[in-house]
């Protein structure tokens, strides 16, 4: 994608919605305990996707194409893109809602039209953030631009367990260890 695709698919940050972000980022940071620090933290997503409603993979930095596979229809498919890095919510399947400003914009409950290009604006933003609210015990992930991806657990027997699975290029292919937040 060039430059001048980023900025007409993609909202832009001007200085206004700087400032608004930085707001935003204050004001949904002020009640985090607990906190990720890994590599991916500060680094641009390259693309993102859901399998499922509740189960988002985030890819960082360069893409691999997916490999093609036929459906049960006999349609000729291809997997998503896989990027150096991958954050999955794979085995918590935790419900989400999707924040721009403060503004839901989307959520896990919501119908893909409405849940994909809400998910789509989070490519090229920046992961700023990646911390747990002391108040909800949400998992919550700051972008740039103000954007934010709230996470709560749904399924009981995942309560008190890591939502988020990262894979590397340490891991293999094969490899999810969790993600781990701390105080």
């Amino acid at each position: 994608m060039s430059s001048n695709d980023a900025g007409s698919r993609y909202f832009t940050c001007g200085s206004d919605a700087t400032f608004v972000a930085l707001l935003t980022a204050l004001e949904f940071t002020s009640s985090m305990f607990r906190f990720w620090r890994g590599f991916i933290v500060g680094q641009t997503v390259s693309h993102v996707w859901s399998s499922y409603a509740w189960c988002l993979f985030f890819e960082f930095g360069s893409l691999t194409p997916g490999e093609n596979y036929v459906d049960r229809k006999g349609a000729s498919r291809q997997f998503s893109p896989g990027g150096e890095w991958s954050l999955t919510t794979m085995d918590s399947w935790p419900s989400w809602t999707l924040f721009r400003n403060q503004r839901v914009l989307a959520s896990s409950d919501a119908h893909r039209r409405v849940r994909d290009p809400a998910l789509d604006l989070l490519v090229v933003r920046r992961l700023n953030m990646f911390g747990i609210d002391k108040l909800s015990k949400s998992t919550r992930l700051t972008f740039s631009c103000g954007m934010v991806l709230e996470t709560g657990t749904t399924l009981s027997k995942m309560h008190g367990q890591p939502h988020w699975l990262l894979r590397g290029p340490q891991e293999g292919n094969d490899d999810w260890p969790p993600v781990v937040l701390k105080p």
